[in-house]
């Protein structure tokens, strides 16, 4: 899954949907994405059967760890710490039937186009990156650091549970371990969208910031606010096809935002109540002063709960930088047209070439959408600093109740 992501950004016609299907093997193994060939389209009355399966396991484990709770450890827990638990393994079913029903059953055709659009882009692009091993090489350290990360977690949250409550009861629990990874198997593949939308535009504005889209115009700005990657460029670029990709590229946007709207609504909840309760619980528990089913916590019980609460911190920074940055490079594209507009001239030739670029300038200033949550809010750096917030309020409400 990993290395595959960014190979997305290569561009390569030839090789970009072997790319997007090795991407794609682990989702939909996990039935976050249809069981069928996506960049085509297919029969896909398969996906029902397969997506239900799933759902249905997801639902048994659910059910699963709630028994194991309610008989073995509610007694001896707080209350504020047995709601928050339980509201903790309900917003994670939830996402991720959400996931299934939203993605896989629902959406799914509108997947294959947002896919599909993405490939006739990329062979629109028809461009070599001359330097893309080291965002590949970043991708894949990312990856692996997280997924070393996840072990070592579950390892160890598996010895504590285990060592103290003893396998008779932590049975009931260690599924809870496999809705965290497919939350975070989901993070991953709405900020691999998201940065796939990202670098397609950094192409096109490297391309319209080097002046690369008239044979007769020489003008290259020297605008460093672009990051695009130095770019070999196999067609004539024009104003026009530079503008016709904008648009596609934001119609990119609009497909991202139905696929995965309520998804970022539902894991905005699931970031929220998964980190107020390690936080809870290494308040109430961490001191050793109570305990659950008997046994008293300490400094591991504490480890724990920095450690799950790293979890949902991943998740939110993974998928709210990825559509910041990529909502940043779409506005760039309105910037980097007025800065060329300052350079040209007052020669009939420059006027036209100002007409277009003034065009481009105020489609993107006017359709810039930006990547929303059903649209209750903006998925940005702002709902993040929001979601900062919201915890705080609640995490003040929670130590002055369990006072």
């Amino acid at each position: 899954m990993v290395s595959v992501a960014f190979k997305m950004l290569n561009y390569n016609p030839k090789t970009n949907i072997r790319s997007l299907e090795t991407l794609h093997t682990l989702c939909k193994t996990m039935a976050i994405l249809p069981p069928v060939n996506l960049c085509n389209v297919e029969d896909y009355k398969s996906k029902y059967l397969y997506g239900s399966a799933a759902a249905c396991l997801l639902l048994f484990s659910y059910v699963y760890t709630i028994y194991g709770k309610i008989v073995y450890v509610q007694k001896t827990m707080s209350v504020t710490g047995f709601v928050i638990d339980v509201g903790s393994d309900l917003t994670l079913i939830v996402a991720n039937l959400i996931s299934i029903v939203g993605i896989n059953l629902m959406n799914g055709n509108i997947v294959s186009i947002f896919l599909t659009n993405m490939k006739k882009i990329d062979i629109d692009f028809q461009y070599i990156p001359s330097e893309s091993k080291h965002p590949n090489i970043r991708f894949v350290m990312e990856m692996v650091l997280i997924h070393i990360y996840m072990i070592i977690f579950f390892t160890y949250n598996l010895y504590t549970w285990m060592s103290t409550l003893g396998m008779h009861i932590y049975k009931f629990f260690f599924l809870k371990d496999f809705q965290s990874y497919y939350i975070i198997v989901l993070a991953m593949l709405l900020r691999n969208y998201a940065y796939a939308i990202k670098y397609r535009m950094e192409v096109l504005n490297g391309i319209l910031t080097r002046g690369e889209w008239s044979q007769t115009n020489n003008i290259c700005a020297n605008y460093s606010g672009s990051a695009s990657a130095k770019i070999k460029t196999k067609q004539q670029w024009t104003l026009k096809k530079i503008t016709k990709q904008f648009t596609n590229l934001t119609n990119l946007i609009d497909l991202y935002n139905k696929i995965f709207g309520w998804q970022f609504v539902s894991l905005y909840i699931v970031i929220v109540f998964n980190l107020l309760l390690p936080i809870n619980l290494a308040l109430i528990y961490g001191s050793g002063e109570k305990d659950i089913d008997g046994f008293k916590y300490g400094s591991e019980l504490v480890i724990v709960c920095i450690m799950r609460a790293s979890l949902p911190i991943i998740t939110a920074l993974a998928i709210f930088s990825a559509c910041n940055h990529a909502t940043d490079e779409i506005k760039l594209t309105s910037v980097i047209s007025y800065n060329l507009i300052q350079e040209l001239g007052e020669v009939p030739n420059d006027l036209n070439y100002k007409q277009e670029l003034q065009e481009l300038a105020l489609l993107a200033t006017n359709k810039c959408p930006s990547f929303s949550a059903a649209g209750f809010f903006a998925v940005n750096y702002s709902a993040l600093f929001g979601l900062v917030g919201s915890i705080t309020s609640y995490l003040i409400v929670l130590i002055q109740f369990n006072k």
